[in-house]
């Protein structure tokens, strides 16, 4: 939590690390290390290494209360406008996750499509539509398939069974 008397000198030197845009405003500062944190933007403040979103929330709309997180509505880890960040519990946090196809394993488990906009997708939209007009079941091979397009014989199959990207249309 954030102090009045600290509020001015924390504003300070943690607005200037913000490019405000019309829309997300970026922050300039540190960023965490993405295989750890995912890329957020970090501040330090009072000799502990914050996050930025939570910093730009709390000099916006005050303290946090315990057990919620900040969360985004634009998506962007970068991202400190205050109007995009609301609160949330660690359940909101998941469910939004899962609701924007934002959680990788969801592909391996087959709840969402691998769209071609996915950052694990390796096929694109036509490369689907394309296995799926030319594979014949019983005549043609998933290992093969697998080989010409350059993923493995289970993608060939999840796609050909329905299991991922069921929600692109033919």
């Amino acid at each position: 939590m954030i102090l009045e008397r600290e509020i001015k000198s924390v504003e300070a030197r943690f607005w200037v690390k913000v490019c405000k845009t019309s829309g997300c405003w970026w922050w300039t500062g540190a960023i965490s290390d993405p295989s750890q944190r995912g890329g957020y933007g970090r501040f330090l403040f009072r000799g502990v290494n914050r996050c930025a979103p939570r910093i730009a929330y709390e000099l916006t709309y005050g303290a946090i209360p315990a057990g919620l997180w900040v969360l985004h509505r634009c998506d962007e880890r970068r991202c400190v406008n205050p109007e995009h960040l609301y609160l949330g519990t660690a359940k909101d946090n998941a469910l939004d996750m899962l609701r924007r196809g934002r959680h990788y394993s969801m592909l391996y488990k087959g709840i969402m499509p691998a769209l071609e906009n996915s950052p694990r997708a390796k096929l694109t939209n036509e490369q689907v539509r394309t296995i799926r007009a030319t594979f014949v079941r019983y005549k043609d091979s998933y290992a093969a398939f697998g080989r010409k397009y350059k993923v493995s014989w289970s993608t060939i199959r999840a796609i050909i069974t329905g299991l991922t990207w069921r929600t692109l249309p033919c």
